[in-house]
């Protein structure tokens, strides 16, 4: 609302099967509506699906087009986005890294970084200084290792390799 106080319709397309994307427009629903916003919605499962999905919503005339937690509209991003923008419809999603791809306003967490400080962060309660962090360990290892309760070493030994780089 603040980047575009006279918008007042909001399209968006998402896959009702995944769990996170039902849960991210039934809170847009309920928020849309105590904001006195119209949802446009419409639902995909693939990316040709989602694209022309969304394809419809942006012909029916919405003032931004959000691209949701969806692991299709993920897929399907840089088509969306550019779509959208030769549309002349701004985007806005919830992960930063789609600003890279051209979307407007990009809000939530930055999960790389999530994953860089879960692999850190232990490291300094284990006392181990050196690390080198790519992309897969510092997402997924970390992760996997922090979120099962392995000892520290455990982590540490499936992390710590060479120097820190980023």
């Amino acid at each position: 609302r603040a980047c575009n106080p006279q918008g007042r319709r909001v399209g968006f397309v998402y896959n009702p099967a995944e769990p996170n994307a039902e849960a991210n427009a039934k809170l847009a629903r309920k928020v849309a509506g105590e904001l006195g916003i119209e949802l446009i919605e419409a639902n995909g499962a693939t990316v040709t699906e989602i694209t022309n999905a969304a394809d419809v919503v942006v012909s029916r005339g919405i003032d931004v087009f959000w691209l949701l937690a969806d692991t299709g509209v993920n897929a399907a991003a840089p088509t969306l986005i550019k779509r959208c923008l030769a549309a002349g419809v701004p985007t806005m999603s919830n992960f930063p890294e789609m600003g890279a791809m051209g979307c407007n306003l990009n809000l939530g967490s930055d999960w790389h970084a999530c994953g860089v400080s879960t692999g850190v962060e232990p490291s300094r309660s284990c006392s181990i200084s050196r690390f080198i962090f790519s992309s897969e360990l510092s997402t997924v290892n970390s992760m996997s290792c922090w979120n099962s309760g392995l000892a520290c070493r455990r982590l540490a030994a499936a992390i710590a390799v060479g120097e820190a780089v980023w």
